[in-house]
């Protein structure tokens, strides 16, 4: 089994919470595995590494998903469309 890769993003100013936390999904119950740090800038280069890491994960017959978005993360991923891909509901 390949691991899934660390999610490394440019980072700006800190906050307190994180854009979001990485779950994975183990028969309906959401396992915290990680988070999208908020020194990250939250831009479509984010979006692009966290579809990567779903894609990584599908392939490996993995789910991921994304929990306690905060909004400036979850209004960029629904204006590119990739809410659905990224389990943000």
């Amino acid at each position: 089994m390949t691991s899934v890769p660390s999610l490394r993003l440019p980072a700006v100013e800190a906050s307190a919470q994180p854009w979001a936390v990485i779950a994975l999904v183990i028969d309906d119950a959401e396992v915290p595995i990680g988070t999208v740090d908020a020194t990250a800038r939250c831009d479509i280069d984010t979006v692009d590494r966290l579809l990567r890491l779903f894609l990584v994960a599908k392939r490996n017959g993995l789910s991921i998903r994304l929990t306690a978005v905060r909004c400036d993360l979850r209004e960029l991923v629904d204006l590119v469309g990739l809410a659905e891909q990224l389990g943000i509901t």
